[in-house]
């Protein structure tokens, strides 16, 4: 039977021996880790089948085997054996005699036990079966409560022993102790003694650990490193794709394909971390477990630098801290450009739940990592936070923005660039959470912190120029908002010239607030502009280009060409569902304009639909008080009084004045 430390093996093989004691005369147990111990375990053996001990190993091997043929049934466990060869001597070879049933277990954490017959992988236990362990200890143990303990403990079944002897012990209320799991994990792993086994999370991998420390030390800073990420599998080129960013001896080992290969067989070996298709993956407790034990120097303290360049400059250095290097790996790894690039969407994917974990882990450390790595973790968590804004989970992005522009204060002073782009992003929030009053005054000062250290004319001013210069729109200040996005453009041309992308993006909100002014004449031809630029960059099928085709199809709309409009539209929703997939918000709102062309061609019940699957993508995304809810339900009591329902149109507007009136900000629709 093989499988990580705290799996059960040895219970497995305790409750088969019992099960069936009485199929065998013997039944004899070997602690087999230690094999200087198995001669003096034999010797025992071989009294109890009343036989004279040899001094010598071989001889006694001869025996005990010998011995055992003569025996009815015998069972024979070697646990938690370490090697093959440790253990080979000792088992009986050749046929036993008829009738005498001889049968070998054997437990390990180890690999490269095939060779001896028949392997039991063993892993963790399913979510039922480990509440039902808890409620042993625990009766009343109420489900939700026993299910998230089983899964903060990652359903390993030592933990869970060990938690249900902690609860029995203590009295103390589960749900008090899965507070107490997730703050103070390290400290109640060393408690809960399980009645047969002396050690506890806390050791359980103590000498494995050891042991890799002495024959692999790459292996073990590589098992630093993601005990500070995610429970999720760690793909593999993260490292071998940045060994550059790694400490000696792992940066060497993960520049050479073979060395890395080997120092990720041993962790595999002595079964501390599983090799899946997706990458390295190590159980919850393993890493809870290496953290706890990391005893990493702390870097000295230092104040906040200004001038600390964007990609932290402090080398990895043979003491640099497990944590400090996940996150420098991270970024380095991480796609910058997030918003509009689909292409980097799927490394997202992947890397988020890494991210999340080691930035929280930075949050948390008992130490202070640095300033590179404090700075590497609020570009993580100012970039994740953009790639959830881009998929729509808003509510989740904003605690990390908020969380980047604290690191970042703390890192580079009030007044850096560094921050001044956290602010404009989390005003992006904010603003897309319908809340422009806030959004406002954050990015007020990220504008005067840009002008500050640019002056007037920098591309960074004039991208803050045109953050400003919406949210002064979606306020209605179309007067406010016009010399704002004009002067952006001018800054961009001057400094990229006529067909860069950013020349593009402001030409694109200069024309809608043109459009807004009732001016669809002046802003067609810089739609028209935008959307030539768009193409010639990305190619036809890019979420900007989608953009560009609603806002011109807004403005045909405007100018009478509805047939026009209603092309353009249908091909913006097209690239929106192939980039964003069915659900997403910049879906909901080409599905919204399309149902407002629809109506004013004079097809009503085409148009209901379409807004009522707007309606529910954005309560699916925002939650139902949001103002883009409230547009939707709009116009799609709208649609229901075209249609001669105006009972049922009437709570519909009823519900969208309701939000309106509470949020004060509140977007018509064509503001989108």
């Amino acid at each position: 039977m093989h499988g990580m430390g705290g799996v059960g093996k040895t219970r497995l093989a305790t409750e088969y021996a019992h099960a069936h004691a009485s199929g065998y005369d013997v039944v004899w147990w070997v602690a087999a880790e230690e094999p200087a111990s198995i001669p003096d375990q034999f010797a025992g053996l071989a009294a109890r089948l009343g036989l004279d001990p040899a001094a010598d190993p071989e001889t006694l091997q001869a025996v005990v085997h010998e011995g055992l043929r003569g025996v009815a049934g015998w069972l024979l466990i070697f646990d938690n054996a370490d090697r093959v060869a440790d253990i080979w001597p000792w088992l009986p070879t050749g046929p036993m005699p008829p009738g005498v049933p001889g049968h070998v277990i054997v437990t390990t954490r180890r690999g490269g036990f095939a060779a001896m017959g028949p392997v039991l992988d063993l892993d963790v236990i399913g979510v039922a079966d480990a509440v039902r362990m808890l409620r042993a200890r625990v009766p009343d143990l109420d489900q939700r409560t026993g299910e998230l303990i089983a899964e903060e403990l990652g359903r390993l079944p030592l933990a869970l022993e060990q938690a249900a002897a902690w609860l029995d012990r203590s009295q103390m209320p589960a749900a008090q102790y899965l507070e107490l799991l997730r703050s103070r994990g390290a400290e109640l792993f060393r408690r809960g003694e399980v009645s047969d086994r002396s050690d506890t999370i806390a050791t359980l991998w103590e000498i494995s650990v050891g042991r890799i420390t002495a024959e692999n030390p790459a292996a073990v800073q590589l098992l630093g490193v993601c005990a500070y990420l995610a429970p999720e599998a760690v793909p593999l080129d993260l490292f071998t794709g940045h060994a550059e960013r790694l400490p000696e001896p792992l940066s060497s080992a993960a520049a050479d394909p073979l060395v890395f290969t080997d120092a990720i067989a041993m962790l595999v070996d002595y079964s501390l971390a599983k090799r899946t298709p997706a990458g390295l993956q190590l159980h919850r407790l393993v890493q809870a477990t290496i953290r706890a034990r990391d005893t990493s120097p702390a870097p000295s303290p230092r104040t906040h630098q200004k001038g600390l360049p964007p990609m932290a400059e402090e080398g990895p250095g043979p003491a640099m801290d497990p944590p400090a290097v996940a996150l420098r790996v991270l970024r380095a790894d991480a796609p910058a450009e997030v918003m509009g690039a689909p292409q980097a969407w799927p490394r997202w994917v992947v890397l988020l739940p890494h991210v999340l974990a080691a930035a929280s882990h930075a949050d948390h450390a008992s130490r202070a990592l640095g300033l590179a790595a404090m700075a590497d973790a609020s570009w993580l968590l100012d970039r994740a936070g953009t790639y959830l804004q881009v998929q729509a989970q808003l509510t989740d992005a904003r605690p990390l923005l908020e969380r980047a522009l604290a690191i970042g204060e703390d890192v580079y002073g009030p007044d850096a660039p560094v921050v001044a782009a956290r602010l404009n992003n989390l005003a992006g929030i904010l603003q897309d959470l319908g809340d422009l009053a806030g959004a406002r005054p954050l990015q007020e000062r990220a504008l005067a912190i840009y002008e500050a250290v640019y002056g007037p004319d920098h591309p960074e001013v004039a991208t803050d120029l045109n953050n400003l210069a919406q949210v002064l729109r979606g306020l209605g200040d179309l007067a406010g908002a016009r010399p704002l996005q004009e002067r952006a453009l001018a800054i961009t041309e001057a400094v990229y010239g006529p067909d860069h992308p950013d020349v593009a993006r402001d030409l694109n909100n200069l024309a809608v607030i043109l459009r807004r002014l009732g001016d669809p004449e002046g802003a067609r031809p810089l739609q028209e502009r935008a959307l030539a630029i768009f193409e010639a960059v990305y190619g036809p099928d890019h979420p900007e280009v989608a953009a560009a085709l609603n806002n011109l199809a807004l403005i045909l709309r405007g100018l009478g060409d509805l047939a026009g409009a209603r092309a353009l539209e249908e091909r913006s929703l097209a690239i929106d569902e192939a980039a964003y997939g069915p659900d997403h918000p910049e879906v909901a709102i080409r599905l919204n304009n399309l149902a407002r062309i629809l109506q004013d061609l004079g097809d009503p019940a085409g148009a209901r639909p379409l807004q009522e699957r707007a309606l529910a993508i954005y309560e699916a995304a925002y939650g139902p008080d949001h103002p883009d809810v409230a547009t939707a339900l709009n116009n799609l009591a709208r649609i229901l009084q075209e249609l001669g329902d105006p009972a049922g149109a009437r709570p519909l507007q009823e519900r969208a004045l309701a939000i309106t009136e509470a949020v004060r900000s509140a977007r018509s629709w064509d503001d989108q």
